[in-house]
């Protein structure tokens, strides 16, 4: 037993299955950390997968005389009232939602009913609609951190071992807080932060690889578009920049390319059709030229200046839910602190190519909130939320780390400061969150357990809760961070890239 334990790739295979295993306990306790409606805009989210997959009696209904293809319909009145009754009030708890089945249905107009959103995300998740609204709810947030956590395993897996770690660390550079609660909800932002997560290197690893493993590759960067651009327009935006990127990266003068281009191609076509069904695009395209152009001037230079507030926000400076569960100062600063560090790191080797790559992620970070937020004519932060360009964030992280001529390695130290500080700043995030909703933020006691006003039922307890989710994260890093460290000796299967 100890010798077959013994083999370095027998201890990587159960390492990485337990990391995988880990990974999803984690996400899971994020999946009960809060309540039905509690991730934004749930109202209108949850209205939409109910209605996502068509009229269904008591689950979603047109109202009597109203006229084919109208913006109403008939939904639990739970979904867009009783369930949001804590937003904005931090200090009240969720108990106020009561008993959310039974409560019959009643109409609304705020809902995917006329093309807002791409249907892909809202039908999928309607599949899971149940007589119970908060069963329903669970089923579909521990599907999506199930599809998160399948989706990067395998592509981990199938990726050459010496390229791993740049599936996995722009995920982990990213993921706190924001990116947990987002991954493990019912907002369309999960599928959004998974085909960025993923593409990238699916499309990298078809141009890298040859045989039937690359058109593996092809096959999972396939599914990442469609994941992405299925749940949002901006994430099929966000697919074409990371395809333009590993163009960059690839880009020769050869016949072989050009044949394996068609394949990106493809992808970049899919992409705009996605987009331009979207009733988002629309919007997004808004407001150029209703303001003189000497004040659009002044709201794109004052934009500009305030833009990097949104990236302090989608690593925790913001609060989560509905913005209203503030983050204590920890989170935020440790979760930046190592995502800069992470991105400087990277950027420490390799060639103009990985350059102009990634400085074309890091322009798309700053000037497609610039620009959209001065369209909207909107203090920053009224009109782009921090959730809307984390995609871009993890694509930033990636291009840093890619390696184009040599390995980007970290040493033992620095790997044990990154589990530190990512695992102290999701613990108590993770406090904070279930403290937002059994209680409200007045109580500010250690022990989640005393004096609960809401939870799921029996069961697991909110502080088991908390302590499970703790210990499954950071023992989940620190198995990524082995693994990482235990590949250092593999050397890049690839051509080299010209600078």
């Amino acid at each position: 037993m100890r010798a077959w334990f013994g083999n370095s790739a027998v201890r990587r295979i159960i390492f990485g299955v337990t990391a995988a295993v880990l990974g999803f306990v984690a996400l899971g306790a994020w999946a009960i950390s809060s309540p039905v409606g509690s991730s934004p805009d749930d109202d209108y989210h949850l209205v939409s997968i109910w209605c996502g997959l068509g009229d269904r009696e008591g689950i979603c209904e047109t109202p009597e005389n109203a006229e084919p293809g109208g913006d109403t319909r008939m939904v639990p009145r739970s979904l867009f009232i009783d369930a949001v009754c804590y937003s904005y009030k931090p200090a009240v708890g969720a108990a106020c939602m009561g008993d959310l089945d039974g409560a019959g249905l009643t109409e609304t107009a705020r809902g995917n009913f006329v093309g807002d959103y791409p249907p892909v995300f809202y039908g999928v998740m309607s599949l899971f609609v149940g007589e119970h609204i908060e069963a329903s709810v669970l089923v579909m947030r521990f599907f999506n951190a199930a599809l998160f956590v399948a989706f990067l395993s395998v592509l981990t897996w199938l990726t050459p071992a010496a390229r791993r770690a740049a599936v996995v660390l722009p995920v982990v550079a990213t993921a706190v807080p924001l990116g947990m609660f987002i991954i493990a909800s019912v907002n369309p932002s999960s599928w959004a932060l998974l085909s960025a997560s993923t593409l990238w290197i699916s499309l990298y690893n078809f141009f890298e690889t040859t045989g039937r493993r690359r058109w593996l590759f092809a096959g999972l960067a396939a599914l990442a578009l469609v994941l992405g651009a299925g749940a949002r327009a901006d994430a099929a935006a966000y697919a074409g920049l990371a395809i333009v990127g590993v163009l960059i990266l690839e880009a020769r003068r050869t016949k072989a390319f050009w044949l394996s281009a068609i394949v990106p191609a493809v992808f970049i076509v899919v992409a705009i059709v996605f987009y331009r069904s979207s009733g988002q695009s629309s919007a997004a395209s808004g407001g150029l030229g209703t303001v003189p152009g000497g004040q659009f001037a002044r709201e794109l230079f004052q934009a500009f200046i305030a833009v990097p507030d949104l990236w302090a926000g989608m690593l925790g400076r913001w609060g989560l839910g509905w913005l209203d569960t503030a983050m204590p100062a920890l989170v935020w600063v440790s979760s930046l602190a190592i995502f800069a560090a992470v991105v400087f790191a990277g950027l420490a080797r390799s060639g103009v190519r990985k350059y102009l790559a990634a400085g074309l992620m890091f322009a798309a970070l700053w000037g497609v909130p610039t620009l959209l937020q001065a369209q909207s004519h909107a203090p920053v932060g009224n009109y782009i939320q921090p959730r809307y360009i984390l995609p871009i964030a993890i694509l930033v992280v990636a291009f840093a780390l890619v390696a184009t001529r040599e390995r980007i390695d970290f040493s033992p130290a620095q790997i044990v400061v990154i589990v530190l500080a990512l695992t102290a700043a999701n613990s108590l995030a993770l406090h904070t969150n279930i403290r937002r909703y059994v209680t409200g933020l007045d109580n500010s006691g250690v022990n989640l357990s005393y004096g609960v006003e809401w939870w799921w039922g029996e069961g697991v307890t909110p502080m088991v809760a908390w302590l499970i989710g703790s210990l499954a994260f950071g023992l989940c890093l620190a198995l990524l961070g082995y693994l990482a460290r235990s590949s250092v000796g593999q050397k890049l299967d690839r051509r080299a890239v010209p600078a």
